[in-house]
């Protein structure tokens, strides 16, 4: 998200406002170069290594300035018409002294604008009374912003000593990932241990046993039959 400002009919991008200036230094030196090569074409000095190497600066400024591979593709405070018009005739090899005239005509007077403000929000004297109260002033709020985070915090309860113990033959599965418990047939419990499984546990089915009440109610019952049909 950036911080848009509409100025003179269009919308200008604070964060772009550095790459503005930059952009403008770097048209400057391409236009020193593309001025020297002017003069040495007069005096008979020319060569074709000159005009390649502005022709690779004017590609260079435009991969970093207005063809980027960064969204959004340009990168500086212009019209998108411009921009397109500039790539164009760099590709087609149509760079000169004017190629980004236009450029720095809508650039220029953004930085003017700008710089001013700036200079005056750089040099201007701000008592040393003011600067320690407001350091003080953003301690305090951090500190109350702090607090404030602890209070809405739930109060854990903390418990002295062991707590209860886990009855891990019960059907209740306290794991899932690492360890795995199953039933088995066997009389002992056993665990094992493989890189692949994890840890497994193995717990014996509890069997139901009769209980010793019932047989010997049972037991009673078949006496009494017996001693009656004896007396029939």
């Amino acid at each position: 998200m950036y911080h848009q400002k509409k100025q003179q009919g269009r919308f200008i991008i604070a964060e772009f406002l550095l790459n503005d200036f930059r952009f403008w230094c770097e048209v400057e030196c391409y236009r020193c170069q593309a001025e020297a090569i002017h003069q040495n074409g007069h005096t008979g000095q020319y060569s074709a290594k000159d005009e390649e190497n502005l022709h690779d600066k004017a590609q260079l400024i435009c991969d970093q300035y207005l063809n980027s591979m960064i969204l959004p593709r340009c990168r500086i405070n212009i019209q998108p018409e411009i921009s397109a018009t500039i790539i164009e005739n760099v590709k087609l090899g149509m760079f000169d002294l004017s190629l980004f005239h236009d450029c720095t005509i809508n650039i220029f007077p953004l930085l003017l604008f700008y710089w001013k403000k700036f200079c005056f929000r750089r040099h201007k004297y701000v008592p040393r009374n003011e600067i320690i109260a407001f350091k003080h002033k953003k301690a305090k709020d951090r500190r109350e912003k702090c607090l404030q985070l602890k209070s809405k915090k739930p109060a854990t309860k903390v418990i002295s000593g062991d707590g209860p113990l886990i009855d891990y033959c019960t059907n209740k599965r306290y794991t899932h990932s690492w360890m795995d418990i199953v039933k088995t047939l066997e009389d002992q419990t056993t665990m094992s241990f493989t890189i692949n499984a994890g840890v497994k546990l193995s717990l014996p089915v509890q069997q139901k046993t009769p209980k010793p009440q019932a047989q010997a109610t049972d037991s009673n019952t078949d006496s009494t039959q017996q001693n009656f049909r004896t007396r029939r």
